[in-house]
């Protein structure tokens, strides 16, 4: 994430895909999911994930 708020090109792959995912199955979202999909570590997933949530884009079950 940039500070403007607006989504950097990889922050917004891993919101897509978190949507997708949770479209098609109806639960919550792991980062090793979506790490499956894309070269990058679960842990850095997270970190974008908690960058997501704070901007707003996600919320927590």
């Amino acid at each position: 994430m940039n500070h403007t708020g607006t989504l950097t090109p990889r922050h917004f792959d891993v919101l897509h895909a978190i949507v997708q995912n949770y479209i098609e199955t109806g639960e919550p979202v792991a980062s090793r999911t979506i790490a499956h999909k894309y070269p990058l570590s679960p842990a850095s997933i997270r970190n974008m994930m908690a960058d997501l949530l704070e901007e707003g884009y996600l919320s927590q079950p």
